[in-house]
């Protein structure tokens, strides 16, 4: 029968999960384990500090062993836009992904993608909602919309191209405004190139 266990930390977040897979003479082990940031920040009418919500720092899979966990397969780390920018920190936006990167079990990196939110190129128009709050007008520009997702990924074992990465870049649509962030797509352009 298939187990999965799985081990809290002290703040009731999943530290790891094991999952293990009864075989003939023995089993298959494989595992996951999570770090988290917890956030802590005063809340707007006061300066006690209260904890205000975790963020996957880290996410490490490791693969199937025989009775026991295999090598480590991939490691994936996060970036929150509330990191590095503390217009949103101060809004609470606090989930938002600024960037994701995985890696292979020997750390080189597979993966990369960037998170871009309230970048209007277009400007924003006003929704027409009814009992829609006048203080959050189209010049409100810090709302966490995610607008735009731009991804490296290397592809030079799957495909012969010049440079170990090329990049992707595709639109968002808005659903308050219907409008469409900025689209870039250079991958095709680069494997027409070597075509």
């Amino acid at each position: 029968m298939l187990t999965v266990q799985n081990v809290e930390d002290s703040y009731a977040l999943p530290a790891s999960t094991t999952v293990t897979l009864p075989i003939t003479g023995g089993s298959l082990v494989k595992r996951t384990t999570y770090s988290f940031a917890n956030i802590s920040q005063p809340p707007p009418w006061s300066s006690v500090h209260v904890e205000v919500g975790p963020q996957l720092n880290t996410a490490r899979e490791y693969a199937y062993g025989s009775s026991a966990v295999g090598p480590l397969l991939r490691t994936t780390n996060y970036t929150y836009l509330s990191d590095s920018n503390p217009t949103y920190r101060n809004k609470n936006i606090l989930d938002r992904v600024a960037s994701k990167v995985v890696s292979d079990g020997n750390g080189i990196n597979v993966e990369q993608t960037q998170y871009e939110y309230d970048i209007y190129t277009a400007g924003i128009q006003a929704s027409g909602a009814i009992q829609h709050d006048a203080s959050f007008n189209t010049s409100y520009l810090v709302r966490g919309n995610l607008t735009a997702v731009t991804r490296v990924l290397t592809i030079r074992e799957r495909i012969d191209v010049p440079t170990d990465a090329a990049w992707l870049r595709f639109a968002i649509r808005d659903n308050s405004t219907g409008r469409i962030g900025a689209t870039e797509i250079a991958l095709p352009l680069a494997l027409e190139a070597r075509r």
